[in-house]
């Protein structure tokens, strides 16, 4: 097994930890939100992370870069719907720090702007990676996308696969599952689980994503509950706009008609307890791109990255290796 370099001491963890129990215990409610905000700048620290943002178009795009300029290879990390850049955070502290790392907020998501005409097609978020990648001097990467992210990798890749090492995975969206997932069934009665509204509505999506949700801070909980509710509209049109671009490329069957001609590594990494894309979409993918390595994680939900961030990296340098 491919062992990955761990660059800050697990007894640091520790430490940050015990101090982070002690200031919730004396913490006021209108504490949480800088508090909150404190750790997130401490799980980039520790990914060895640096916050940047570059205009693209008239378009604020936020992202997340390790600034190893020097390094030989570049990985590029897509998240997916209603999530945001820091969803790699835990993932990245796992992985080596002799590959530049970035991750980018897509329109709409994190701190990048709303896209200027309100069209959040997957096709546009490929070629805002793709300009994203320009401005930033990349001209080859290994993109790794979950979910949504996964998707617009995908389409990206399709696209312009001169600009591609490898393409991963994470419980990508892209095709039909051979079986209705929990969500798209949600969807289909005129439930959105991933849009909240407030904090039952918080409680259910973690439920969902997760196969065993992480213990949140009630404070944090709250937190992260305004903020999302504070988008709610957004996304809810941000999914009807994901729904319109999957049935152009779904649909009309082009997206199939150009995967088997994808020559690239390709590594598919999936939860057997996801519950927001069906695992049997493993095998849709591997029909149409037969080059695909795949793992599945057992207990394991949709984001793979967050529930198994040293398997997942595991899975991913030992991909990386072979190439």
């Amino acid at each position: 097994m491919f062992q990955c370099i761990r660059r800050i001491p697990k007894i640091l963890f520790l430490m940050l930890f015990s101090g982070l129990l002690g200031q919730l215990a004396a913490c006021s409610d209108q504490q949480y939100t800088s508090l909150y905000d404190q750790a997130l700048k401490s799980q980039r620290w520790l990914a060895g992370w640096q916050p940047q943002s570059i205009d693209i178009d008239g378009i604020k795009v936020a992202y997340l870069d390790n600034q190893n300029v020097d390094a030989k290879e570049t990985l590029v990390f897509v998240h997916g719907y209603t999530g945001d850049k820091d969803m790699w955070n835990r993932l990245a502290y796992y992985l080596p720090s002799d590959y530049r790392m970035i991750a980018l907020d897509l329109m709409g998501h994190g701190k990048t702007d709303q896209a200027p005409d309100n069209r959040y097609l997957l096709m546009n978020q490929a070629k805002l990676v793709n300009k994203f990648m320009n401005e930033l001097n990349i001209d080859k990467a290994h993109l790794v996308g979950s979910s949504m992210g996964g998707a617009t990798s995908l389409l990206f890749s399709l696209h312009f696969p001169e600009r591609i090492n490898s393409l991963t995975l994470m419980n990508s969206a892209g095709v039909h599952s051979m079986e209705e997932s929990e969500f798209e069934k949600a969807i289909e009665s005129g439930r959105n689980p991933m849009a909240i509204k407030n904090l039952s509505d918080f409680e259910n999506m973690m439920a969902l994503i997760f196969h065993k949700a992480p213990w949140v801070p009630e404070g944090f909980r709250n937190v992260l509950t305004q903020r999302a509710s504070e988008r709610y509209q957004h996304f809810q049109y941000v999914l009807s706009e994901i729904i319109h671009s999957a049935n152009i490329w779904r649909e009309s069957g082009r997206i199939y008609g150009l995967m088997p001609n994808f020559n690239k590594p390709v590594l598919i990494v999936w939860g057997d307890d996801d519950r927001v894309l069906h695992p049997s979409s493993v095998a849709v993918f591997k029909e149409h791109l037969p080059q695909a390595q795949t793992h599945i994680l057992k207990n394991t939900g949709h984001v793979p990255m967050l529930e198994k961030p040293d398997d997942t990296a595991n899975i991913l340098m030992e991909f990386l290796a072979d190439i």
